[in-house]
């Protein structure tokens, strides 16, 4: 809106009272407009807390089988991270854990 630069005190008040009732309109239109309801913000949440939960399953489930491996070949667990944790392709890493299983075995 424009500036009112009256000295006329009419002038003034109808000025104020016109910006006052465009910023209520457009922010009651704003409301409106982006209105979310409880309903929707608690499925937002319960979403992100079922992934949250299914990523731990799923890691729970990588540890369990990593457990598994290392008792299996007799390897400590930490080793057996270790070499997962170096670099390198997915194969390479399979192999490594192969070989240092052998090795351990023989």
């Amino acid at each position: 809106m424009n500036d009112c630069h009256s000295r006329d005190f009419d002038a003034l008040i109808a000025h104020t009272s016109v910006s006052l009732i465009a910023y209520y309109m457009f922010s009651t239109a704003k409301r409106l407009n982006n209105y979310e309801t409880l309903g929707d913000l608690f499925r937002d949440v319960a979403s992100q807390m079922t992934e949250l939960t299914l990523s731990e399953r799923i890691w729970s489930v990588i540890l369990e089988l990593l457990k598994f491996v290392s008792d299996l070949f007799d390897i400590d667990f930490a080793s057996l991270i270790q070499s997962l944790m170096q670099k390198g392709d997915p194969e390479s890493k399979l192999l490594r854990i192969v070989n240092f299983c052998n090795a351990r075995a023989a």
